[in-house]
């Protein structure tokens, strides 16, 4: 077998490149169309790994998606109802019915209006102002939740005096169900809420007219990447509460329960009648079939009776 043969052609021991070098340009340009060959390979699998890689995040946008849309089912952004502590919280000698437009004095409960924020909700209540009278001790209501849990949850309260923001507390809480180390900025500012709860509540005594205006409550969760969310509750001071006029109320009241009573006797009234009226022609008819029957048997006998005095042909 030729050399030739055994190195093939166009090779080293081609005859017809005997005792001289091969052409260059053709082994470069063999070389050039693999490595171009390479690189095209290489482009592909970066382009299928950068594919990968919008395919992950793609899924993991749709499970964030996911998991916002759990949070907004579980929190009640619109219609829902957020009560303070266990649902009544009672400020000093001031009672605020926000719901119904009415202010009492006494020892009462305020019920105020939720703001929603993707995981992390803080809500001062249904309706968020209140009108307190001079002097009274007033509860500024604040509540929490997370449907992903908390983690040094940073929170403070805020006072708008005439666009400058003054701190009135603040604190860290480390884990749900532990109590956090308040540090508190103002001498009539008292921190009544607890974590196990999820209520970040403060008591202001000793309410005068400078201390009306918006009072904010911000919180930051640690989970949500640093997200900021606050929501603002207005106080209103008064020397001396309104006192609401029920008398329409009341007379509405008094007429429609006197209609529904009256509906009532008319009923139960009737129910007797139709009673006594269905006994008495029960009675009617056993009397009836009674008498029907004396009559029956009696002509039955006379019958019998003519028949024994007929006498035989």
């Amino acid at each position: 077998m030729s050399q030739a043969a055994i190195t093939g052609l166009h090779g080293p021991g081609d005859p017809r490149f005997a005792g001289a070098t091969p052409p260059p340009s053709r082994w470069q340009a063999l070389v050039k169309r693999r490595q171009a060959l390479v690189k095209r390979r290489q482009a592909t699998v970066k382009r299928r790994q950068a594919t990968v890689k919008r395919r992950q995040a793609t899924v993991k946008r749709r499970q964030a998606t996911v998991k916002r849309r759990q949070c907004n089912g579980q929190t009640q952004a619109g219609n829902g109802q957020t009560q303070a502590g266990n649902g009544q919280t009672q400020a000093g000698n001031g009672q605020t019915q926000a719901g119904n437009g009415q202010t009492q004095a006494g020892n009462g409960q305020t019920q105020a209006g939720v703001w929603c924020a993707s995981a992390l909700e803080v809500s001062v209540g249904k309706v968020p102002f209140m009108e307190a009278m001079n002097g009274s001790t007033v509860l500024l209501p604040c509540t929490y939740s997370s449907c992903i849990g908390i983690k040094n949850l940073y929170f403070n309260w805020q006072y708008n005096d005439n666009g400058t923001l003054m701190k009135l507390c603040e604190a860290v809480i480390p884990v749900e169900g532990v109590e956090p180390r308040v540090q508190v900025y103002h001498e009539r500012i008292e921190f009544v809420g607890s974590s196990k709860h999820n209520n970040i509540s403060i008591l202001l005594f000793n309410v005068t007219f400078e201390d009306e205006g918006e009072y904010t409550c911000f919180a930051r969760n640690p989970k949500e990447k640093h997200r900021n969310h606050s929501a603002i509750f207005t106080l209103f001071v008064v020397d001396e509460l309104k006192v609401v006029d029920n008398t329409v109320t009341t007379i509405i009241v008094s007429v429609v329960g006197g209609v529904i009573g009256l509906i009532i006797i008319v009923m139960v009234t009737k129910t007797v009648v139709l009673l006594i009226l269905k006994k008495s022609a029960e009675k009617n008819k056993e009397c009836l079939v009674s008498s029907g029957q004396d009559n029956t048997d009696n002509g039955l006998n006379a019958a019998k009776a003519d028949n024994k005095a007929t006498p035989k042909a």
